[in-house]
């Protein structure tokens, strides 16, 4: 299976308009296409889930990612956090890779996994992911 391929055209994984485009679109993706099982939230490591999410204020959401949610409203498709180290060991779903911060290299990693079936990066710079963008041919969230 090919990996469907975007990236958003911004900078500043602190901009909370950014990962929330990034998931909206995630939404769309879930509505047309019902195969998906579960959206996760890619971490290069797991202590980069604190960039994106304050530990003290989402402690507890932090922790359900980790683990997985279940959302009964979106045909009860699985929302969760993995990183390059656990995404491997999951193995049989239809995934929606929302990637928060990788680089190139870890991008070009996810491609391989037969699991991935769209990645959304949303990168910390885009310096950062050009080359997976170029050789990958990936397109621009609008």
């Amino acid at each position: 299976m090919e990996t469907n391929k975007f990236y958003i055209n911004e900078e500043g994984i602190t901009d909370v308009g950014i990962w929330k485009k990034a998931f909206a679109y995630t939404l769309s993706l879930l509505k047309n296409d019902k195969s998906i099982e579960r959206i996760v939230f890619y971490f290069s490591k797991k202590e980069k889930i604190e960039v994106w999410f304050d530990k003290k204020e989402n402690k507890k959401f932090i922790d359900s990612l980790w683990l997985g949610m279940q959302n009964t409203k979106n045909n009860n498709v699985i929302f969760c956090a993995r990183t390059a180290q656990t995404y491997t060991k999951d193995n049989c779903y239809n995934d929606i890779i929302i990637s928060m911060g990788c680089i190139s290299s870890i991008l070009k990693d996810i491609d391989k996994y037969k699991t991935a079936k769209y990645v959304i990066a949303v990168p910390w710079q885009l310096c950062l992911i050009n080359e997976w963008i170029k050789e990958y041919n990936v397109q621009i969230l609008e």
